[in-house]
């Protein structure tokens, strides 16, 4: 026979906060260029990379029972590289 969880009767006797990630490792980089077109026009170009070496970071794992993602270190990957670039016309 199955029961709910309540503060009274537990499930287990973890203490709080047992489950335990690694720490989030990103190197983020961004250039820019800035272009002289006359003394009161520039033009700048900007490129921003997020997460450079494209580390996979692990999430928390899930510690509800009844998730779908239960204990899955998987389901949350933090992100892949991004490259974004913009250019800029200042006058």
């Amino acid at each position: 026979m199955f029961r709910a969880a309540t503060v009274a009767s537990p499930l287990g006797n973890l203490g709080r906060n047992v489950m335990r990630a690694d720490g989030i490792n990103r190197l983020d980089f961004g250039l820019s260029k800035n272009t002289k077109l006359s003394e009161s026009h520039t033009l700048q170009f900007r490129a921003d990379f997020f997460n450079v070496t494209n580390t996979r970071n692990f999430g928390i794992p899930e510690a509800t029972f009844n998730a779908p993602a239960f204990l899955n270190q998987w389901a949350g990957d933090g992100g892949n590289r991004r490259i974004q670039m913009g250019l800029r016309y200042i006058f």
